[in-house]
């Protein structure tokens, strides 16, 4: 999978698979901000005007008409010298849905039955590397890889749960092992 590698004072991509991270919106204004750890990487964001701008030494990515509901950018980075990508992201309104989400598990990664899931996972537990990590409960499944790089989301494969599962249920697992 990709992997930003910090080489001296640069962030490089190791190949051409994308690695996305999660920058959380302020609530106020932010003017020449950092970027996580990147350097060289500055935000301006203007939560009235919902306008986003991302520098890195002169270059800019702008994200104007920020959805309202976006709680953060998502960067995503697919070449070594280019700017990221940059989205809003808006969490869903369903508790459970939100809870699965916070860690980067998406409706595109749900299945929609648990044997499903479970059959899938007879594969997946064969190509299973380190990075590849497997929750398996009673009443729900997630399966992940974790990302090589510090604050990178993690790369969701699937999740499923059983239809009376709340978000409480599965917050603890999730809490557990899939701290980014």
């Amino acid at each position: 999978m990709a992997a930003l590698a910090k080489a001296g004072k640069h962030w490089e991509l190791e190949d051409a698979l994308s690695l996305n991270y999660r920058l959380p919106l302020a609530k106020s204004a932010v003017v020449n901000g950092p970027v996580l750890d990147f350097e060289n990487y500055r935000q301006n964001w203007d939560p009235v005007a919902r306008h986003f701008l991302l520098t890195r030494c002169g270059e800019v990515a702008t994200l104007d008409d920020v959805h309202p509901l976006a709680v953060a950018i998502r960067l995503t980075f697919s070449h070594e010298d280019a700017l990221p990508v940059l989205s809003s992201l808006v969490p869903p309104a369903k508790p459970l849905n939100r809870a699965a989400w916070e860690f980067c598990f998406t409706k595109s990664s749900r299945v929609n039955s648990l044997v499903k899931a479970r059959q899938r996972l007879v594969s997946l537990k064969q190509g299973a590397g380190p990075q590849r990590i497997i929750i398996d409960k009673p009443d729900f499944v997630f399966v992940f890889e974790r990302p090589s790089k510090k604050f990178a989301e993690l790369l969701p494969i699937l999740w499923a749960t059983d239809r009376r599962v709340r978000a409480e249920d599965i917050m603890p697992a999730l809490q557990r092992h899939c701290r980014m």
